[in-house]
């Protein structure tokens, strides 16, 4: 039980037997307790002294490893069928300090995995780490008291612990984008001589510092709680593990019991399904919040990367309201429903929120007081987030400074206002599984779909909803949508149609916000803008693979399987042409005068110097040649007061200065001018003023 099987161990260096060493000593300790029903942890304490002891047990305790738990050899599945486990390890390193005096150093893990019974898959969910310097401390002439340094969802840790699954998970890693510091940079005072190398190095064991070395054992006795398969080679192996489950529970139902196996499976759906459809849900204790300190600095940032890519901000400010204070009020079709306080205020906002409260509110949709919350929170999307990003985006939330702001309260109409009734809808339209890669997909694609499925709930706004309000699915999955009174466009043929996007053009516009093809961003997708803009160059690129091979393209080739489409449209010619203005027709003479007077000078071709930033040509604009006017007239009447990017300039807005009857002669010359192969649009105001009367309302 240490290297990989074929390991040649006469050539493996001392990082190696060291890191075997402690996988295969703490791996026993597990067997022993179990084999005698004895809790692990209280087991491996029961045999530790001193400050290893010390250090256990506060590891332990911030892992919130309950005192009586017993180890049983196997959990139950999840909802998701997923089993779970806990598994702790200790290491100890003796190692020299700055004078060359040999000193010894204490480390300890927690590591919290979730498996999945039919691949075998492996997720390590959560790392509690810590060590004990305390002897190279004293030996510099600090105080005697011990010094244990924490990490807690660090994101390195995280990775590094993933590598020995021997694949790592691709679709929640944050490792590319700016902000997040290297742990290579960081200074490690528990093993100033112990080279940073990796847990894994040439298919064998290595140590990447004392604090790592437990990693292995800690998710195999994890492993062993959540499934009772012990492995005993590293890297995981999940065939091995999946065989390994498929023969016991082959080997554990006798023959007679088979016919009633589907009776099985559908009492456990039912009662799935019951579970989440039962109106009334308890209310989780309120704490008085969390440790920040517990989350490292990386966690935080990725954290805040989270809520980047989730607009946070933006539903949950309220007009010239603090960030993130709530009273933000989202128009739907069954009234207004005001965004709530996600600060750590204790009275108004999350801060006496517990984590699982956090959680069930983000996958389930259940206030932490056992409220029903409205789907215009969109836990539907957020409900695919992996356990890491809950976690570090909890993390990061908590750590804000608090803001005291009660804000309005949601009051619909009859039956709307009925929230237990969305506990029927959850059960009819809510699947709260986390998002799941697609094996036969690149990692670039995967990333893609979790950032457009889960945190960037996309489909919110670009998906068809039903007479329910549930976003349709299927062939209507991001088919178009609406949003505060915006037309949002289709996503799932990007690639096809009169005017497709190619690669560049879409990714231009997903980081400036502009594409000279298509158009300004304007209205709710400015902001998601800014929100992107946080996000590093790849994971526009992977949101940018995923739409454009949402459906198959005639401009490219559709990806085969596991590939990703290699080659983009041609690039757009360096410079457009503005087309003649066709003969004006008697009807547009006043929609020409207006273009003339108001919008030429920033919008016509060969018409002077760019005036507010870029100068966006109407025959390109999307809006112009959109099936509604819609997108057009929101622009026309409110302008772009806060572009997606400030090096676009700004547009004023003409509400004042145009009246109904102006902006439809405006619009009716722009569309049979500047999209004469398009049908005419519908000529009457009742949409105009309706769209004005909206605005003004916000």
């Amino acid at each position: 039980m240490a290297l990989k099987a074929g390991t040649d161990t006469r050539h493996a260096g001392v990082h190696d037997l060291n890191a075997a060493q402690v996988f295969a000593q703490e791996s026993l300790w597990h067997e022993q307790a179990v084999a005698q029903g004895r809790d692990p942890l209280a087991w491996r304490l029961q045999h530790l002294q001193g400050r290893a002891q010390d250090l256990a047990r506060q590891v332990a305790e911030r892992a919130q490893w309950p005192e009586a738990e017993q180890d049983l050899p196997a959990s139950q599945p999840d909802a998701n069928g997923r089993l779970h486990g806990r598994g702790f390890a200790t290491a100890q390193l003796q190692t020299l300090d700055a004078s060359g005096a040999q000193r010894v150093v204490w480390s300890a893990w927690v590591a919290e995995v979730a498996v999945h019974p039919q691949t075998g898959a492996i997720e390590v969910t959560r790392v509690v780490a810590g060590h004990d310097s305390q002897q190279l401390h004293a030996a510099q002439g600090a105080t005697l008291r011990p010094e244990i340094q924490w990490q807690e969802q660090d994101p390195q840790l995280l990775a590094n612990a993933r590598q020995l699954l021997g694949t790592a998970s691709a679709f929640d890693d944050w490792k590319d984008a700016h902000g997040l510091v290297p742990r290579a940079q960081q200074t490690d005072l528990a093993s100033p001589a112990t080279p940073q190398s990796g847990l894994i190095q040439q298919g064998r064991l290595a140590l990447d510092g004392v604090e790592t070395l437990p990693a292995a054992a800690a998710i195999a006795n994890a492993v062993a709680h959540a499934t009772g398969v012990r492995l005993r080679e590293v890297p995981f192996d999940s065939e091995q593990l999946r065989l390994s489950l498929t023969s016991a529970d082959a080997a554990a139902a006798p023959v007679r019991q088979r016919p009633w196996g589907w009776w099985a499976a559908g009492v456990a759906a039912v009662s799935g399904i019951a579970a989440m459809a039962w109106p009334l849900k308890p209310a989780l204790p309120l704490t008085s919040g969390p440790d920040v300190t517990l989350y490292s600095a990386q966690a935080i940032e990725r954290g805040r990367l989270v809520a980047a890519a989730g607009d946070c901000v933006v539903c949950h400010t309220a007009p010239g309201g603090a960030a993130n204070a709530g009273g933000f009020g989202l128009e739907t079709p069954f009234g207004t429903i005001y965004s709530t306080n996600i600060t750590p205020d204790n009275e108004t906002g999350i801060g006496r929120w517990s984590y699982p409260a956090f959680e069930r509110a983000m996958r389930q949709g259940i206030h932490q007081d056992g409220r029903q919350l409205y789907p215009a929170f969109p836990y539907t999307a957020f409900a695919k987030l992996s356990d890491g990003d809950l976690q570090a985006l909890y993390g990061y939330l908590m750590s804000q400074a608090p803001v005291k702001a009660q804000a309005p309260q949601t009051q619909l109409a009859f039956p709307y206002n009925l929230r237990p009734a969305m506990a029927g809808w959850n059960a009819l339209f809510h699947d709260a599984t986390p998002f799941k890669p697609d094996p036969a997909r690149t990692p670039e694609w995967n990333r893609g779909a979790y950032l457009v499925e889960g945190a960037g709930h996309c489909a919110a706004c670009h998906s068809p909803r039903n007479a329910l309000g549930a976003e349709k699915t299927g062939i209507h999955y991001l088919g178009g949508g609406e949003a505060e009174g915006w037309s949002a466009p289709a996503l799932n043929q990007l690639a096809e149609g009169k005017r497709p996007w190619t690669r560049d053009t879409l990714y231009q516009y997903l980081r400036t916000g502009f594409s000279p093809q298509h158009g300004v961003a304007a209205g709710p997708m400015a902001p998601v803008i800014h929100g992107l803009a946080e996000l590093p160059d790849s994971d526009l690129r992977a949101i940018t693979t995923y739409l454009l091979e949402l459906a198959p393209s005639t401009a490219q080739p559709a990806a085969a399987p596991g590939k990703s489409v290699a080659a983009a449209a041609p690039a757009a010619p360096a410079a457009v042409i503005q087309p003649a203005a066709p003969p004006v027709y008697a009807q547009h003479v006043n929609g020409e005068r207006i273009y003339q007077n108001a919008c030429a000078v920033c919008h016509e071709a060969g018409s002077g110097p760019t005036l507010f930033g870029v100068k966006p040509l109407l025959a390109l604009n999307t809006n112009v040649h959109a099936a509604t006017p819609d997108n057009l007239v929101q622009v026309i009447l409110n302008g772009i007061q806060t572009p997606a990017n400030e090096a676009l300039g700004h547009m004023p807005g003409f509400r004042d200065s145009l009246d109904d009857a102006q902006i439809l002669d405006l619009i009716a010359y722009l569309r049979e001018r500047f999209a004469p192969e398009e049908k005419a649009w519908p000529h009457e105001t009742k949409a105009i003023s309706k769209l004005r009367a909206s605005a003004a309302a916000h």
